[in-house]
């Protein structure tokens, strides 16, 4: 069995049996509305590794992957620029994390440092790369809140968009 649409109701209309509230099948829509919804988690923190031109030296990433993959240690998402690399990495393993990679002694890196007072923040909404100025929507949206957006992963996937933020302005 294959390609059996998903229809989705609201029995809470008076039209609940005969109209679906959403159907979900292998056809792509992608509308001028794109963002559907936010979610949030706190159970992340970042695990930044810095130095100077880390960005040109090879094989820094793939170290430090191997030694958290070899002790299980699940990277959930790596944010990177030429100068850092930050890895966001569970609360419960963050510590462990930091030693191992602290065990490495990699020459290029001057700063290892920990921040789990953030919160992982996800808009979601398939076409957020498609349509012009979603980004630009989040952020100012956040930005008008007086929010700092710490790190962000945008374009990585059409569906989902994810920031950092202090854990304290999470509700806001």
């Amino acid at each position: 069995l294959t390609n059996i649409p998903i229809r989705i109701f609201n029995v809470h209309k008076d039209n609940a049996l005969s109209e679906p509230q959403t159907v979900i099948d292998h056809n792509i829509s992608i509308y001028p509305k794109v963002i559907k919804s936010l979610t949030f988690e706190n159970k992340t923190g970042i695990l930044s590794v810095k130095g100077p031109g880390m960005g040109f030296i090879p094989g820094i990433l793939s170290e430090i992957a191997r030694v958290l993959y070899e002790n299980s240690v699940n990277i959930s998402s790596v944010i990177t620029s030429q100068i850092s690399i930050n890895l966001l990495i569970a609360i419960d393993d963050i510590d462990k994390a930091k030693n191992l990679v602290e065990s490495l002694e990699i020459h290029a890196v001057n700063d290892i440092s920990v921040n789990t007072e953030i919160s992982l923040i996800a808009v979601v909404g398939n076409g957020m790369t498609q349509i012009p100025g979603v980004a630009a929507k989040v952020f100012s949206a956040i930005a008008d809140e007086g929010i700092n957006i710490l790190l962000s992963s945008l374009g990585a996937s059409d569906v989902v968009t994810y920031f950092v933020i202090d854990k304290q302005n999470t509700k806001r």
